[in-house]
């Protein structure tokens, strides 16, 4: 579509290694929408992130990607 912007994928760049992105609502002239910022490599960081966003009273979640389960 356009005016969207474009989209960054997770690659093989990372292989194995744990990553973790923070997804959040965002209000744009009366529009939703959904943005993620990361990954990042390092949890702490993201948690930051998504506490700091909930704090405000922004919607925001944390998944992680290449977790080990064990």
């Amino acid at each position: 579509m356009a005016g969207r912007k474009s989209r960054k994928f997770i690659g093989e760049l990372y292989g194995d290694e744990p990553i973790f992105l923070v997804f959040k609502h965002e209000k744009d002239k009366n529009e939703n929408s959904l943005v993620s910022e990361g990954p990042f490599k390092e949890i702490e960081k993201a948690e930051h992130l998504m506490r700091s966003l909930l704090v405000e009273g922004v919607c925001a979640w944390m998944v992680s990607y290449n977790g080990r389960e064990g």
